[in-house]
């Protein structure tokens, strides 16, 4: 399932307002699921970013981590997706006692933006089933009535045969 520009926006602002503390957003982002290298890569980027910068870090910041890894992670591949999903789940799911109002908004929101769209993947399932069953009726009909038809073939038939008039 791709995800969309927002679900990317509001993963970058909970990922990069919810933690104190690089060591914690590196942690949380390896227990959803991201390998190491992936996550190594993303920082590593985002340090040549930090020492580009105007404003001097001592470190890269946490957005610009989450941004890199973020676009890493943006192609659409199948596992690409299953990754995104893992991070939205734990960040749905995670406690975040350090998020800023910025952090908390996010997160409520894209609480919010799974629930919606579990309903609506509810709801096509739900309309792929009514349309499934509905075909199913309407070939079972059809072999009624051919099984009828066939029938009504097969007794005209006897009738004819047993007639001594030819």
């Amino acid at each position: 399932m791709p995800f969309g520009a927002h679900i990317f926006s509001l993963l970058e602002d909970a990922l990069a307002e919810s933690f104190q503390y690089h060591a914690a957003l590196d942690n949380f982002v390896r227990r959803s699921g991201i390998p190491d290298t992936r996550l190594a890569a993303a920082r590593a980027q985002a340090e040549d970013r930090a020492k580009g910068s105007v404003r001097s870090f001592s470190r890269a910041p946490k957005r610009f981590v989450a941004q890199k890894l973020l676009s890493d992670l943006g192609s659409g591949s199948e596992q690409e997706d299953r990754l995104v999903a893992g991070l939205v789940t734990a960040v749905c799911k995670g406690k975040f006692p350090d998020a800023s109002p910025k952090g908390k908004t996010a997160i409520e929101t894209l609480t919010a933006q799974r629930f919606l769209e579990h309903q609506e993947a509810v709801t096509r399932r739900d309309e792929l089933r009514a349309e499934e069953r509905s075909k199913e009726r309407t070939r079972e009909r059809a072999a009624a009535d051919n099984a009828a038809a066939r029938e009504g073939f097969k007794d005209a038939f006897l009738q004819l045969s047993q007639q001594s008039d030819a």
